[in-house]
């Protein structure tokens, strides 16, 4: 019968300090242990630890039958090194059973005294005593001896909770199939190469042979929350197995096709093992336009989207530039064109420079989930990239070349090879965004895409950035007055944009109208020489104010813009959404838009301003119309552009388009589950 000893929390076995541990050792846990050592040996702060202990387990110590003391210290000591070190529980137990001073300190004693082997389930047992409440309470405590803090960071779970499990339920067994994968090619290719020379390579086989029933009893349990750690480990400790099997053959056969699909393997099983424990999707974003290199609504559209999307995921976006950054949750980088050939037409040098950069592109990009592309000018790199990582392609339409017809103007013959290279994406893509219903009817009835693989979800607009913002002397330093009503035109100089059906409606409104463009980058040499004998013309009349603002403008001065005029003016002849229509509406301006593509999506006829219709002769006389309306009604305007920043709020901020776009990610890679 066990004689029930007393609970005196006392440690009487050997005195602490004749534990020997090296004063010198550059060892974390030698520097942890020495600490742990003086507060065992100070008898008032020893004292304190253990009552906070059996305060908050008063119900444990009625039960026990031990000497609690020495059960409270184990259970502290263990806390210590587990979260000083940040070690896991597999390290933890290795080093409780093999490190000769650690040993001593758990149990006070030379270790021939007592033959406790400390097992996983031991360790947990103990660390789950440990509650978060007891952990906060014994914090302040240990920091003032000079240890670092208890508290596990934000992004550990507490002591003995377990990871919390944050993908979705087929990643976890997804995960448990590409290990069980790893782990049998990484066998196949141990017998093949005879990774059996020396002892490592021998245990490592033999480590492989037992992992398959291992990890089928982990893929058992793997949807039960309870049991995900232990199947994490699993994972982790086997993938790391087949990363040494990865190295050994490397060194026998490096150019082995067995070795490439071992390292595609790998790179798959860790990848869903990040997914499984942060929730984060690995998103690859390849652009045309990204900061600071914007010109159009696409670039804008990707610079907010990213910035959605990496508050909760990892984005890495490759980039036509020389942009380059790097954090944990975004990077950057930019391609150039620098080496690109050079055709005998000089015209179709521009196709050659994108051609190569999607390129270089699919070289650098790295294994991912989702590959997200915008515009033609990445989709070639968007289908290389999804059939050498095996990930989702998603392409956002910001405009279709089919309906880009004056293109040809501009890229010759190479505007046949756009719009192939455009048409061969969206029918290799797993999911289409269209920024509206009329581009969701477009994109399947040009490219025969299936109707459920075409998702609409429109564009945003950063509600903190774009709001009413006034300073007269911003407009004053454009050759802006501030005194003068204005029509305020934001675009870039392309038949698309409606430019030149705007110059010729300047002639039909009323006398003493000022007109803003803020009008640059210029498709071709023909249209920029047309916009100049255009607006050479107006001046030369001079019955109305034209201001051309041809430099790129800060997004800052553009926003004082937009909210001093009275209104805006979208005559677009196309346009998949218009972006530009929600900056002006943010800034609380009323806005007069041509009736094509996805603009009344965003401008409500009528109440947050005017549409015009643009099929028919007198287009630019009907754009006119519109404008004086509005111009002759200050009180409506402003009533418009009430109604205009309300309906963007409701309806459009970025995040709402972040969450819906990681929706579409999510659905993809589940039903792939």
């Amino acid at each position: 019968m066990r004689e029930k000893i007393s609970r005196n929390p006392t440690l009487d076995i050997i005195p602490i300090e004749d534990i020997q541990i090296n004063p010198k050792s550059p060892d974390k846990i030698d520097r942890t242990l020495r600490i742990l050592q003086k507060i065992g040996s100070t008898a008032s702060v020893r004292e304190q630890i253990l009552s906070v202990i059996k305060k908050h387990m008063a119900e444990l110590a009625r039960q026990d039958t031990g000497r609690t003391g020495m059960n409270y210290w184990r259970m502290f000591v263990l806390l210590v090194i587990k979260n000083t070190l940040n070690c896991k529980n597999s390290r933890l137990v290795a080093l409780a059973n093999s490190y000769l001073q650690l040993r001593q300190m758990l149990q006070h004693g030379t270790g021939n005294e007592y033959s406790f082997i400390y097992n996983k389930q031991v360790v947990q047992q103990n660390l789950a005593r440990m509650s978060d409440a007891l952990i906060l309470e014994l914090n302040p405590i240990v920091v003032r001896q000079g240890l670092k803090r208890l508290i596990p960071p934000a992004d550990r779970p507490s002591a003995g909770r377990g990871r919390n499990v944050k993908g979705p339920p087929s990643d976890v067994r997804r995960l448990y199939d590409a290990v069980v994968r790893s782990v049998e090619l990484a066998i196949q290719a141990s017998r093949h190469f005879d990774l059996t020379g020396w002892r490592q390579r021998a245990y490592l086989k033999r480590s492989f042979e037992r992992a398959r029933q291992s990890m089928s009893d982990a893929g058992s349990y793997a949807g039960n929350p309870e049991m995900v750690e232990s199947f994490l480990k699993e994972s982790t400790n086997r993938i790391r197995k087949c990363q040494t099997t990865c190295a050994l053959i490397a060194d026998v056969s490096p150019e082995s096709s067995r070795l490439v699909r071992l390292r595609e393997s790998i790179a798959e099983a860790e990848q869903l093992l990040d997914r499984v424990v942060t929730g984060k999707m690995k998103i690859t974003v390849l652009t045309n336009e990204f900061p600071p290199n914007i010109y159009g609504g696409a670039g804008v559209h990707v610079k907010y989207l990213t910035r959605a999307l990496a508050e909760h995921h990892r984005v890495q976006v490759y980039a036509f530039g020389r942009q380059r950054r790097s954090s944990d949750a975004l990077s950057v980088k930019g391609v150039t064109d620098t080496g690109a050939p050079q055709g005998s037409n000089p015209r179709f040098n521009k196709l050659f420079g994108t051609l190569y950069r999607n390129l270089v592109m699919a070289a650098a990009a790295d294994s991912t989930q989702i590959i997200h592309c915008h515009t033609w000018y990445s989709h070639w790199a968007g289908i290389l990239v999804k059939q050498l990582t095996g990930g989702k392609l998603v392409l956002t339409t910001h405009s279709l070349e089919p309906h880009r017809p004056w293109k040809a103007e501009q890229l010759g013959h190479a505007y046949q090879v756009s719009s192939w290279v455009e048409k061969t994406a969206y029918q290799e893509a797993d999911a289409v965004i269209a920024v509206s219903p009329q581009m969701k009817e477009d994109v399947i009835s040009l490219y025969g895409i299936r109707r459920e693989r075409v998702h609409v979800i429109p564009n945003g607009i950063d509600l903190e950035e774009y709001q009413p913002t006034f300073d007269e002397s911003v407009l004053r330093s454009y050759g802006v007055n501030p005194e003068l009503p204005y029509v305020l035109f934001v675009g870039r100089i392309t038949r698309q944009k409606g430019i030149i059906h705007l110059l010729h409606a300047i002639a039909h409104l009323d006398p003493g109208i000022q007109m803003v463009l803020a009008a640059g980058a210029p498709d071709t040499p023909e249209i920029e020489a047309e916009m100049l004998q255009e607006v050479a013309r107006l001046k030369e009349k001079d019955s109305h104010h034209v201001v051309w603002i041809q430099e790129m403008m800060p997004p800052a001065d553009l926003i004082r813009l937009y909210s001093h005029a009275q209104v805006f003016v979208c005559p677009s002849v196309y346009e998949p959404f218009g972006i530009i229509n929600l900056e002006a509406m943010a800034c609380q301006t009323a806005v007069v838009a041509s009736n094509v593509g996805g603009i009344p999506m965003v401008v409500v006829d009528g109440e947050t301003g005017l549409l015009v219709e643009v099929e028919g002769d007198g287009f630019a006389e009907r754009l006119a119309d519109r404008i004086n309306v509005l111009m002759r009604d200050p009180e409506r305007s402003r009533a418009m552009g009430r109604k205009g920043r309300a309906r963007v709020e409701a309806n459009f901020s970025w995040k709402v388009i972040g969450d819906q776009t990681a929706a579409l990610y999510e659905r993809l890679l589940t039903e792939d589950g």
